[in-house]
C-alpha cells in the first residue's frame, strides 16, 4: 500500500529558507539590535574624537598660560625679592636706635673741663660707660652733677679714678651712666 503523507503539501509549500513567524520577529529584533549598536558605536567613537579634540585645545590653553606666567616669573620673583627688601628695611627703622638724642644730651650737660677718651653704650642695660680726664676731683664732681641734672640720665656710679700717668696732671676716671632707654626712640 502506499503511504500517504498528508504534510507533504505543507512542506512543498516551504522553501529551504523560508522562517516561522517566529523566527522573523526574532531575526528582525537581532538586526535592530545589532544596527543600535553600530550606531551606539559610532556616537561613542565621534564622542572620543570630540573629547580628545577638546583635550588637545585645553593642553595649548595651558601651555600658553604657562608660557604667559613664565614671562612673569621673572618679575614676580623680582618684585618679591623687592617685597622683602622693603620688609626688612622697614623693621630696621622701626627698630633703631637714635645714639644722637642721647649724645646731644650729653653734650648739653657736661662739663666743659672735662674731655671724654672713650665712650661704650649698651642698649639692654640703659647704660653708657664713659672714660675721660678732668683737672681735678673737683670738675670730676662737676661733671657727675652735670650728668645728673638731666632729665635722660637716671644714675651716674664712679667706677673709677685715679691720677692719670705721662700727663701734666689731671685725673682719669670712668663713668657708669645708666639712662632712660625713650631718649633711644625716634624723635
Amino acid at each position: 500500500m502506499a503511504e500517504i503523507n498528508l504534510l507533504k503539501s505543507e512542506l512543498q509549500a516551504r522553501s529551504k529558507f523560508s522562517l516561522s513567524r517566529a523566527s522573523r520577529v526574532a531575526l528582525y529584533v537581532v538586526i535592530v539590535l545589532l544596527v543600535l549598536e553600530g550606531l551606539l558605536y559610532g556616537l561613542i567613537f565621534f564622542y572620543e574624537r570630540q573629547v580628545r579634540k577638546n583635550i588637545l585645545a585645553l593642553d595649548q590653553e595651558n601651555a600658553s598660560t604657562d608660557f604667559e606666567i613664565g614671562k612673569t616669573e621673572k618679575d614676580r620673583l623680582e618684585a618679591i625679592s623687592f617685597q622683602t627688601r622693603l620688609g626688612n628695611l622697614k623693621t630696621l627703622l622701626d627698630s633703631h636706635l637714635f645714639w644722637s638724642e642721647l649724645l646731644k644730651e650729653l653734650e648739653r650737660v657736661t662739663y666743659r673741663g672735662a674731655q671724654f677718651t672713650a665712650l661704650g653704650g649698651d642698649e639692654g642695660e640703659q647704660k653708657l660707660i664713659i672714660s675721660g680726664s678732668v683737672p681735678s676731683y673737683k670738675d670730676l664732681a662737676k661733671l657727675m652733677l652735670g650728668l645728673t641734672t638731666s632729665p635722660q640720665v637716671k644714675d651716674v656710679v664712679l667706677g673709677s679714678s685715679g691720677l692719670e700717668k705721662g700727663t701734666e696732671g689731671g685725673y682719669g676716671f670712668t663713668l657708669e651712666v645708666t639712662f632712660n632707654p625713650s631718649v633711644l626712640s625716634k624723635p
